[in-house]
């Protein structure tokens, strides 16, 4: 695996394009997941950090139009949890650019609860049905559906781990050394526990 130097992300996209930026951040996700897991350190952390903070658009998601070109600011529910995971956990091990890693993460925070439908449930992107793989996966326009309300849910946990001065962070989440990505009712503490 080659990861460059200069971007801290894998491959050689130019990553000064914000569609180019936010694929090699989505892919490089699935492979910082396992480096967590292993607690090998992140290669380039500090660029790995500079990449991951300019995913961030005006609407205080992570997105640009990869998942939704029509209204590309309305970030997917993998966009934003595609760069908010690793920035959380990144966070924990340097504390190169941390204060604006937690300002980026409370800018996200009014934008995930944006994506809550009326059913309680969240979005994968406002406006718009998706469906991923399974037609069990559906959502259906403005509706909850069951993928995006794991991952935006998820996403909501992670933020309560890294900002404690933020309502989400009141609550008792904790990550847990097993693989996947779950979050469980912690009976000891009455919060919850992120399975990553």
């Amino acid at each position: 695996n080659w990861i460059n130097s200069d971007t801290g992300v894998w491959g050689t996209l130019d990553i000064s394009n914000p569609i180019n930026r936010s694929q090699a951040v989505q892919a490089a996700y699935h492979w910082w997941a396992i480096y967590f897991y292993d607690q090998h350190p992140i290669p380039y952390i500090e660029r790995a950090i500079d990449t991951l903070l300019a995913t961030q658009n005006p609407k205080g998601g992570f997105g640009c139009g990869v998942h939704n070109s029509r209204e590309p600011f309305k970030s997917s529910a993998c966009e934003d949890i595609d760069s908010i995971d690793p920035l959380v956990r990144m966070s924990f091990q340097t504390d190169y650019r941390r204060d604006d890693i937690h300002n980026a993460l409370r800018r996200a925070l009014p934008w995930l609860l944006e994506n809550q439908a009326s059913n309680g449930g969240f979005v994968f992107y406002l406006n718009s049905p998706f469906q991923y793989g399974h037609p069990e996966l559906h959502g259906e326009k403005d509706k909850g559906a069951m993928f995006p309300t794991w991952f935006r849910t998820l996403t909501i946990a992670l933020l309560g781990k890294a900002l404690k001065d933020s309502f989400v962070g009141e609550y008792a989440w904790n990550f847990v050394g097993c693989p996947g990505f779950h979050f469980l009712p912690d009976r000891k503490t009455g919060g919850c526990s992120c399975y990553l």
